[in-house]
């Protein structure tokens, strides 16, 4: 039998069993009796479904911090702002806006995992949580003719959602493909290789200014925005081109994922299927890692098969 349903009912028709019989005094303190057992309603029925409480919603960035330098490659600029802009938002008493950060940069370098890791850590249910947000450009607001019924849908949910929980989490992946953007950050890198700056003493300053210059300007979904011109996004996030030592890793991540631990052909094959450039350098992976996963099981598969048949 589920109880979620029905023991809250028991317990309000009892106690209005009881102030029936007290009479007139009752008057005096319906108001606070009722307001108990709102309370124990929604204690009892937080043990049986996701509410908005600590119990259910963490602040643990430390937490975060610990998983990102575990499962993130070669996103250390990504990595500190977050880490950074989520800890000073998340400690404020009153924080005096939602905290909005946009990620821009080349497929598979991480963006949206580092959502779900996001989402994971801040709630007990991850990213399956009702209160982690996950729109798709591409899939959710597809017409251009339909703008303004998108506009007012997506108002209607995210004020519905922050009645429900102000801690609520909204991720809006492929809002603008930004192709030009995402290749000015790789040229961007390239010419501070060129200038003999190593990739781990890049900073913020040296991507953030040209992102939110071409957000703006581009094609997209902020092209001339007044998302942008009046200062509503607070953090413009670059995530770097992979090179090869940070699919190496993603590589061996995903063969563990599976129990496996890789021999030195298993990632060779696996960075086999791994397109370099831009020429004549070809130092980053032109996808990332995206997609590894599957070449990955392919691989395990293979290597499994030829165990059996010898």
């Amino acid at each position: 039998m589920n109880f979620a349903g029905t023991l809250p009912v028991f317990i309000v028709i009892n106690l209005l069993t009881v102030c029936v019989k007290c009479e007139f005094s009752v008057m005096s303190v319906l108001s606070s009796g009722f307001n108990k057992v709102s309370k124990i309603i929604q204690n009892v029925e937080c043990n049986f479904v996701e509410c908005c409480t600590t119990e259910y919603i963490s602040s643990d960035i430390d937490k975060l911090d610990d998983i990102l330098n575990k499962e993130l490659f070669g996103q250390e600029i990504a990595h500190r702002v977050i880490i950074n802009a989520l800890y000073g938002h998340l400690t404020s008493s009153n924080p005096p806006k939602a905290l909005t950060m946009s990620f821009h940069g080349p497929p598979g370098t991480g963006k949206t995992y580092i959502s779900q890791l996001i989402a994971k850590v801040l709630y007990k249910n991850g990213d399956q949580s009702k209160f982690y947000h996950f729109f798709n450009g591409r899939n959710d607001f597809p017409l251009q003719e339909k703008v303004n019924e998108y506009k007012e849908e997506l108002y209607t949910i995210i004020i519905n959602s922050l009645q429900k929980c102000e801690r609520s989490m909204f991720v809006f992946d492929e809002v603008d493909k930004m192709p030009e953007g995402s290749s000015r950050i790789t040229q961007r890198l390239l010419t501070l290789w060129g200038e003999g700056k190593q990739r781990r003493t890049t900073k913020l300053q040296d991507f953030e200014n040209l992102i939110s210059i071409g957000a703006f300007n581009e094609k997209g979904g902020f092209y001339h925005s007044d998302t942008i011109d009046s200062s509503v996004i607070d953090h413009y996030v670059p995530f770097l081109p992979l090179e090869e030592v940070h699919v190496k890793k993603c590589l061996e991540k995903a063969f563990l994922n599976r129990g496996v631990h890789p021999t030195n052909d298993m990632i060779e094959e696996g960075l086999s299927y791994v397109v370099f450039g831009p020429p004549p350098h070809n130092i980053y992976a032109t996808k990332g890692c995206k997609r590894l996963e599957q070449k990955v099981a392919a691989i395990v598969y293979a290597n499994k098969k030829t165990k059996i048949e010898f």
